[in-house]
């Protein structure tokens, strides 16, 4: 399971966290915004494979239980101008539709975790969620512990 550490090298805006999980090798790390609007740039780390990608983020209120929550959708996934620009990552070229899915699956998991801003758990299920081709995701769903 990913958890939230002290990176072992700061990020690309001095960022000394980052979220891990050791036991399958991957890391998560923001890497800046995304200019004006909300939202983040993250890499993706399993490996050698670096993979960058760009998120949009926007506060809903949940219709049945009047819930505030953030809604993070993908506006890119491989490729992120924004984190070639502040951290030199270039873009990821997937051998397949099928390991693009697996890397997307694990951001998902990934950024979950990160919540707002390495926000540490457990948080209130549903808090945050991600929008990946219509089917929402939240931390309750991988698994981790959550209040409520």
């Amino acid at each position: 399971m990913f958890t939230i550490e002290d990176a072992p090298v700061r990020g690309a805006l001095g960022d000394r966290l980052y979220v891990v999980d050791h036991e399958r090798g991957v890391w998560l790390q923001r890497v800046s915004g995304v200019g004006r609007r909300p939202g983040d740039a993250f890499q993706l780390v399993r490996e050698e494979s670096v993979i960058p990608f760009n998120m949009s983020e926007e506060e809903e209120t949940d219709p049945n239980s009047g819930q505030r929550y953030v809604l993070r959708r993908f506006e890119i996934f491989g490729i992120s101008g924004i984190a070639k620009r502040y951290a030199g990552i270039e873009p990821f070229a997937f051998s397949d539709d099928i390991e693009k899915h697996e890397f997307m699956k694990l951001a998902i998991e990934a950024v979950l975790v990160y919540g707002f801003h390495y926000t540490t758990t457990p948080r209130p299920e549903g808090d945050v969620r991600i929008d990946a081709d219509g089917q929402i995701f939240t931390l309750g769903g991988f698994g981790y512990a959550t209040e409520g």
